[in-house]
């Protein structure tokens, strides 16, 4: 009796750790350049949707989607971009401004539109403004790291950001020996618990010195090819350190920890990297979101 007493207790056990190892099934899709599996609430793309009659500027308004191209949200805000770190970055239109927040997968506001400029999140991390215009850093939950006296900053990377202050104009001397003015910057390199180190003093080219503590990044940008009967392609490539110097595609672009060298050239449109993800138009004219090895995410058809 006592022998199998003792069996009853470790097949009970066994049954308990089967059923409490075992998480919920999701839907799953694997993303081929970071070797994890996606699940319909760790990616959420936007979609845009035409109002007919209205200006130009506010002619599409923008809801979210899953990765299995399922709308989620309603298009409710006047811009959104690709979800990092389960938070997107979202406009609305509030008495006769635009104001920046954060939505949760619900699409709810998790960070309160109180922002009049802001960047998606990196590494935990984002750049946003306030009514001064100067730009300081927040977490996921809202906090201020810093204060807002950025006139520049830069998405993090590796656990550090750049942020520029401005100090004075000064005069330069131009061409034909006609003087200019010039803003000059304090340059600080600022952690992620918003701790800054000044790393040059009164620099007047922001965009040498920004390429320059940049072009250790691996960067993916666009380019483009035209064929025989001058149909243009789009592709992506990784851009080497001499060619972001010397043309940095900031606007245009994903800093990389993996990915592949070079995404041939073979969609009719495509727009920048964001969050590891870009939103292209294939040759059907549907529309499709690929992730940094170029493996189609989702496909999904616009509402013009």
């Amino acid at each position: 009796m006592k022998s199998i007493g003792i069996l009853s207790f470790l097949i009970l056990v066994f049954i308990l750790s089967s059923c409490g190892g075992n998480e919920p099934e999701r839907d799953k899709k694997k993303d081929a350049s970071k070797g994890i599996s996606l699940s319909s609430g760790d990616a959420m793309f936007p979609y845009f949707k035409r109002v007919p009659g209205l200006s130009a500027l506010k002619r599409y308004t923008y809801g979210y989607m899953n990765i299995n191209g399922k709308r989620v949200t309603d298009n409710r805000f006047r811009n959104a971009h690709t979800f990092t770190h389960r938070l997107g970055c979202v406009s609305i239109h509030r008495d006769d401004r635009i104001w920046y927040g954060f939505v949760n997968t619900s699409g709810e506001f998790e960070i309160d539109p109180t922002y009049t400029r802001a960047r998606p999140f990196h590494e935990e991390r984002a750049a946003v403004c306030k009514d001064t215009n100067l730009w300081l850093v927040i977490d996921t939950k809202g906090k201020e790291l810093t204060q807002a006296k950025y006139s520049l900053l830069s998405d993090y990377h590796n656990g550090v950001c750049y942020g520029y202050i401005f100090t004075k104009k000064v005069q330069k001397r131009g061409l034909f020996k006609r003087s200019k003015e010039k803003s000059v910057y304090d340059c600080y390199r600022i952690d992620k618990k918003g701790n800054e180190t000044l790393m040059a003093s009164e620099v007047s080219d922001v965009s040498k010195l920004e390429s320059s503590t940049l072009a250790h990044m691996d960067y993916l940008g666009m380019y483009w090819l035209n064929d025989a009967n001058d149909t243009r392609s789009y592709g992506y490539k990784k851009l080497t350190q001499e060619e972001f110097k010397q043309s940095p595609l900031s606007s245009c672009g994903n800093y990389l920890n993996k990915g592949m060298d070079q995404i041939k050239a073979q969609f009719k449109d495509a727009e920048c990297f964001e969050g590891g993800y870009a939103r292209v138009k294939l040759r059907s004219d549907k529309s499709a979101y690929i992730d940094t090895s170029g493996a189609i995410i989702c496909t999904f058809s616009d509402d013009r």
